[in-house]
């Protein structure tokens, strides 16, 4: 296939392409866009050898990712857009309630082939593996939501990013392009498919039940197009004061997590596009200082969009217990576990933190802002993800319910990105610290101590090391 790196494609079964299928199917699930998407062009092709069409098919379910009413308005947002944008190029997309494993068997019964793209949960990737026992054609998978595939950077899970960082540069370059956009040889848009009308969300979602009702996030409305606009205007306006991210009322991050994380935007897209940023036009209009900046901001926003992001999936990848405290290095567990004993002056509960009912104001308000938007800046996340240790008795039940309000009320919740970033908190992929009460050699994170203590601003926030 043209221009889609070997190391992308994997076959999952031995069975052969059926050639005698009415179209080849792909099973849409971790990218949500038309636009290079590497899965997608691998089907278009594939198809055309055949002289057959493609149709997409997407499985709505309250399981994992979407077992939140806030993320899963976020897909249906995104499926309405993909269905006029696919439709658009003969393609036609089918979503329906069900399991994959339930309904993906069927569709394949006459595909010439299944492709799918790939995810790194470890419940997504048993439920590939088990697909590609069950049907009766190719199951081929495409990896085209990380710029290197996670088995070429490492065959381990990396424990810092020092060590991470150059095994992706050494990979970088010959992944760093995007697939060819093909015609479809046959429309499918006359395939007759049962599949669900996507113009009346609400009654879409009358007819689920989610394990996390919580309502959706209006600020963060889903879709390719929507995350094109929020990277552009990140070019435009928070890329040439990227070294102020961690001051939340500057600006100055992409709020991007969502559309990563459910497959709206390339993450090759970006990093070629940020490459090519200092030949761009729209840098002459920064003042003086941020125009010297820049090169040092594109390399800090490339290293958190690479390094980071990639050694969180590398994370969940090699890490079969990512989302329990025993997935966190044996050194911070220990430590941890060591100053247990150490005495908390408040002891809160879950439903106490969820509801922002905490004895610090700032991480109230963090709170009570991700459950109305479903997304805080970074270092306020840091912050809010750290604090649950001070107030419970034992570390591995601040992990706990650090994980838990992330996967209830973040848009990037149950994404690799999530579990890392919570692992974060508490000693994944960063070094020991110096020794203190509760957090032993974990890296704190506490509030100036010049900030005074009665603020009618929440966003004057400025949060440290």
């Amino acid at each position: 296939m043209s221009k889609i790196p070997e190391e992308r494609i994997q076959r999952l079964n031995l069975c052969s392409n059926n050639p005698g299928g009415k179209f080849v199917l792909y099973w849409m699930d971790a990218s949500l866009r038309q636009r290079n998407n590497s899965a997608l062009e691998y089907a278009i092709e594939l198809g055309a050898e055949y002289k057959k069409g493609v149709v997409v098919v997407y499985c709505l379910h309250t399981k994992g990712r979407l077992s939140s009413r806030r993320r899963a308005r976020f897909a249906l947002e995104s499926l309405r857009e993909l269905e006029k944008s696919l439709s658009a190029r003969g393609i036609q997309l089918a979503v329906v309630f069900g399991t994959p494993q339930e309904l993906i068997p069927s569709f394949s019964a006459t595909a010439c082939a299944v492709i799918m793209d790939c995810a790194y949960l470890r419940e997504d990737r048993i439920i590939r593996n088990e697909i590609a026992r069950t049907v009766s054609c190719a199951c081929i998978q495409v990896e085209d939501n990380v710029v290197v595939p996670v088995e070429t950077v490492s065959p381990h899970a990396d424990y810092s990013a020092k060590s991470f960082r150059p095994k992706l540069a050494a990979n970088l370059d010959r992944f760093l392009i995007l697939p060819d956009r093909s015609v479809p040889a046959v429309s499918t848009l006359n395939v007759n498919l049962m599949k669900l009308d996507l113009s009346d969300f609400d009654r879409i979602e009358e007819l689920l039940t989610f394990p996390y009702d919580v309502s959706p996030a209006g600020d963060f409305p889903g879709g390719e197009k929507m995350a094109e606009k929020r990277w552009r205007r990140f070019l435009k306006y928070g890329l040439s004061r990227y070294d102020q991210r961690r001051n939340p009322t500057a600006c100055a991050t992409s709020a991007l997590s969502p559309y990563l994380s459910f497959g709206c935007i390339s993450p090759v897209q970006i990093l070629i596009q940020l490459r090519e940023i200092l030949k761009d036009d729209f840098w002459i209009s920064c003042s003086d200082e941020q125009r010297e900046l820049l090169p040092s901001n594109i390399a800090a926003f490339e290293d958190e969009i690479l390094t980071r992001r990639e050694i969180a999936i590398n994370y969940v990848w090699y890490t079969p217990q990512y989302d329990t405290f025993e997935g966190l290095p044996r050194w911070a567990q220990r430590t941890l576990e060591l100053r247990s004993v150490d005495d908390r002056e408040y002891i809160f509960t879950f439903s106490e933190m969820k509801s922002g009912k905490t004895c610090d104001w700032y991480w109230n308000q963090a709170q009570l802002e991700l459950v109305k938007f479903g997304w805080m800046p970074p270092h306020t996340r840091m912050y809010w993800g750290k604090q649950p240790l001070l107030w419970t008795r034992e570390p591995a039940e601040a992990f706990r319910y650090a994980l838990r309000l992330n996967d209830i009320y973040q848009l990037d919740g149950f994404s690799p990105g999530g579990f890392a970033g919570v692992g974060w908190c508490y000693g994944l992929h960063d070094l020991p610290f110096h020794a203190r009460p509760i957090w032993g050699y974990i890296r704190p994170m506490t509030r100036h101590p010049k900030q005074p203590t009665d603020l009618s601003d929440h966003r004057s926030i400025r949060l440290r090391d």
